[in-house]
């Protein structure tokens, strides 16, 4: 079919992301407008219209604490924290934080970003998926592997995939704009690939 025709086509330009079909983009053309959250790992996020999910999202009670496997990090605005108390069956929930970066240190099963804004998320290897949901401005940074990505009603993702293990990772997007898979490289150039508004494996 047409669809999966269009997915293989897009999964291919990923795999060979260092010269096929990605623009590449040198430092003065990164992204501007940088809210001065973002740790110089995960560059600054890329302005765009809010949601109207994440945007009226009301603000409730601050909370960033563990229940068994699984992390709740809530209503968190204008922080840096660091997880690492964190296993192979941990799992991450990051929702309505907004000008925060997370950072997962360990190997861990699961994340999910939730209605945020203006947050990034960098995580070392994840083992199930990492879904990006209702989001805006938002980036998320794997520094080792992930096998598969989910966006999801979300505008303005950027996506850092390692360049060594990114052809292992599955991405799949549905009715989001402005999405785009980073490769960063050694130099401090970055290869960026968008993705279509609906891009479904």
């Amino acid at each position: 079919s047409s669809k999966k025709e269009a997915h293989n086509a897009i999964m291919e330009e990923i795999r060979q992301a260092s010269t096929a079909g990605l623009r590449h983009v040198s430092k003065d053309m990164k992204s501007k407008g940088a809210s001065g959250t973002v740790p110089a790992e995960i560059p600054s996020a890329v302005p765009s219209k809010k949601t109207s999910d994440s945007s009226s999202a009301p603000s409730g009670p601050r909370r960033v604490e563990k229940e068994r496997n699984k992390y709740f990090i809530e209503d968190v605005h204008g922080e840096q924290l660091t997880i690492n108390d964190v296993s192979r069956e941990t799992s991450i929930y990051i929702f309505r934080c907004e000008k925060s970066t997370i950072r997962v240190e360990g190997k861990i099963n699961q994340i999910t970003l939730d209605s945020c804004v203006k947050t990034g998320v960098l995580f070392d290897a994840v083992i199930s998926t990492c879904d990006v949901v209702n989001c805006t401005s938002c980036e998320a940074q794997c520094t080792d592997k992930v096998p598969s990505v989910l966006i999801d009603k979300s505008s303005g993702v950027q996506f850092y995939l390692n360049p060594a293990t990114s052809e292992q990772t599955d991405v799949v997007s549905a009715k989001s704009s402005d999405v785009n898979i980073v490769l960063p490289s050694g130099n401090g150039d970055v290869n960026e690939l968008s993705i279509p508004y609906q891009f479904v494996t």
